[in-house]
């Protein structure tokens, strides 16, 4: 039996998209696990399509709603591993002025979910808050508008979608 097309679509499209941006791919052993087990079981759900007496039991659970929509929530659980498995180190930049024959790569190993997650990851927290806090944990000195200082509770940066909440102390 042939394989789905969706999934030789997927797989090629995003084996193309690491070849065409400048990364080198990064197989750690953890992400080697969990790509045999993803191949097992898709081979294993390629061999079950075929198999009238192992599909019956499968179709019977997804037609109850309760187990499709553990599915579903399984099935984000499973694209956010994935994600988390891709592992890659990026070119850096060629510095002006010198001319060199060879790529240069960063030393952090980045995943597709750290690129995805960017701004969280570059962000930098100087405390704890709680969570849905508006001011800060712990007091800082900050200069007020009239150029007196005051150690205070500062407002915190955080955004709502594109809209910012940050208030000029």
């Amino acid at each position: 039996m042939k394989p789905p097309v969706r999934l030789i679509a997927l797989l090629a499209a995003i084996g193309l998209g690491l070849w065409l941006v400048p990364v080198k791919v990064v197989l750690l052993w953890t992400d080697a696990l969990v790509f045999l087990l993803v191949g097992v079981l898709t081979a294993f759900v390629i061999y079950m399509r075929g198999k009238p007496h192992l599909r019956a039991p499968w179709g019977q659970v997804i037609r109850r709603p309760l187990a499709a929509a553990s599915l579903v929530v399984l099935s984000a659980y499973v694209v956010v591993g994935l994600l988390d498995s891709v592992h890659f180190r990026q070119q850096l930049a060629p510095q002006a002025g010198i001319e060199v024959d060879q790529d240069f790569y960063a030393v952090d190993v980045l995943s597709l979910l750290d690129l995805l997650a960017t701004p969280l990851r570059t962000r930098l927290e100087k405390s704890y808050s709680a969570p849905l806090a508006a001011q800060l944990y712990s007091k800082e000195t900050v200069t007020l508008d009239d150029g007196s200082t005051a150690r205070i509770y500062p407002r915190l940066d955080y955004e709502i979608g594109r809209a910012s909440c940050r208030e000029r102390v």
